[in-house]
């Protein structure tokens, strides 16, 4: 059986700084931003205990792309990284 693809919306890395990064979701392929109207951006930070994927789990229910192609937002969301070892414990 195949696992379903976690996290399926085109993304890339603007910002990182250690273990922490900020993504930015592309809009859908043949969907531009419409330069006439000003769009404000959304910033999705999960708590410190969930993955940033929580937002964006599979196709049919992925908030990011609810807000990325369905609707005209520039998209970014925080990633905390992995913890440590020694301050995962």
């Amino acid at each position: 059986m195949l696992k379903p693809r976690v996290a399926p919306t085109p993304r890339d890395t603007v910002f990182r700084d250690g273990k922490s990064s900020v993504y930015r979701f592309r809009p859908a392929e043949g969907q531009g931003r419409n330069p006439g109207r000003t769009h404000v951006p959304v910033l999705l930070v999960p708590s410190m205990i969930n993955r940033w994927y929580i937002f964006d789990l599979r196709e049919g229910a992925s908030l990011v792309a609810g807000l990325t192609h369905d609707a005209p937002w520039d998209t970014y969301c925080f990633d905390w990284g992995l913890p440590a070892t020694k301050i995962a414990t």
